[in-house]
């Protein structure tokens, strides 16, 4: 049975058709590329902070807790760092638990608190990109 399909859309981004065979069926694919304006930051709005918190896995505990439950035994001490950094927790951002085998990080996104000034020079996306190259 041959099955394929074929689009007006795609065929004007096709660049490389690919065929082959194996074990006697017959695959056909190809490259599509799109070109596309790059996102720019400006550099304006509010400035957000990642703060990075790492713990270690308890080795007493029995079973092995949810990341809503791991999130909820730090809350209150991470509440209080970011306080005292004049941070508090950015809510249109939900934390995220990245979990290892012994260790397990939580990551927040933060913003300053009212009537608070923010030190450093808040980094655009091309800064941050442009740094991991």
């Amino acid at each position: 049975m041959d099955k394929t399909w074929e689009s007006k859309e795609i065929e004007k981004h096709l660049t490389k058709k690919i065929e082959a065979v194996d074990d006697g069926l017959k695959w056909s694919g190809g490259e599509v590329e799109v070109k596309s304006d790059p996102l720019i930051d400006s550099g304006t709005g509010k400035p957000y902070v990642m703060r990075f918190f790492e713990f270690s896995m308890n080795p007493q505990v029995k079973y092995a807790p949810t990341k809503q439950e791991l999130f909820n035994c730090h809350w209150n001490q991470i509440r209080h760092l970011l306080w005292r950094d004049g941070l508090v927790a950015y809510e249109g951002v939900e934390p995220r638990i990245v979990m290892g085998k012994k260790h397990y990080r939580i990551v927040l996104v933060c913003e300053p608190r009212l009537n608070t000034v923010v030190a450093d020079r808040p980094a655009t996306l091309q800064e941050i990109v442009s740094r991991r190259k």
